[in-house]
């Protein structure tokens, strides 16, 4: 509509649209294997490209786009192809850095209440002392992997903040995905979180030493912002 009416539009992304029109110039199809410079044939599924190249259409559109992100993170490369290939301007802004940690959105009580026990007992912590484990809200594992995951934890003798799935119905009754016992003996050492957490904050702590992370957009470009020591481990979910 607002491009019928000839109002300037600016397109908000946190996708990283930069390279994926530098894929779709490369090939008119890119739901179908093809070679990328040494790289081997890559064939993304057809519900994400047809996603994705929804998404560029509807930026395409618009006058300039604004990135989550910045270019040293995107590709500077990237960046000057798509400026020079659509007339773009292309701005990336980091809101995860220039927004004030005090603005952390709180929509629920519950919220509020987690991120309030994050902080006093990062407080209670050494500097660099804690390892992060989030593998973002959408990664589900069979009990077996936590479990595992949980095993290590005990065995290293380090401190962690923990954010699991939070689990609904006859699930959460029992967590059989825990050790028996791992939370009495580790009270003061482990500290899990069910459900959301207040990443920023968490990352931004001085207690934080580490972060073990699915490599997810949204993480990745706060543990950059933060300056964090990243762990990575790409969960297909």
């Amino acid at each position: 509509m607002a491009t019928n009416l000839r109002i300037p539009t600016l397109f908000f992304s946190t996708l990283p649209l930069y390279a994926i029109h530098s894929l779709k110039s490369l090939h008119s199809d890119y739901t179908v294997p093809f070679v990328i410079l040494d790289f081997p044939h890559s064939k993304p599924s057809k519900p994400l490209a047809l996603f994705l190249e929804y998404v560029l259409e509807l930026a395409l559109k618009t006058h300039d786009i604004i990135m989550n992100n910045f270019a040293e993170l995107d590709g500077e490369d990237y960046v000057e192809h798509y400026q020079k290939t659509t007339g773009h301007k292309a701005l990336g802004v980091s809101l995860t850095k220039i927004l004030p940690q005090a603005m952390v959105l709180k929509r629920r009580d519950r919220r509020v209440r987690s991120e309030h026990i994050c902080l006093i007992w990062l407080d209670s912590k050494a500097p660099k002392s804690v390892v992060y484990i989030c593998f973002g809200s959408i990664c589900h594992f069979p009990d077996k992997q936590p479990y595992e995951i949980a095993c290590a934890i005990e065995a290293s003798g380090h401190e962690f903040i923990w954010v699991v799935p939070e689990k609904k119905g006859k699930e959460e009754k029992k967590e059989k995905w825990l050790p028996k016992g791992f939370e009495e003996r580790n009270r003061e050492n482990v500290l899990i979180i069910k459900g959301w957490a207040p990443q920023l904050l968490i990352l931004n702590h001085p207690a934080l030493g580490a972060f073990v992370t699915h490599c997810g957009g949204n993480s990745s470009l706060k543990a950059v912002t933060a300056r964090v020591l990243v762990i990575t481990w790409l969960v297909i979910c």
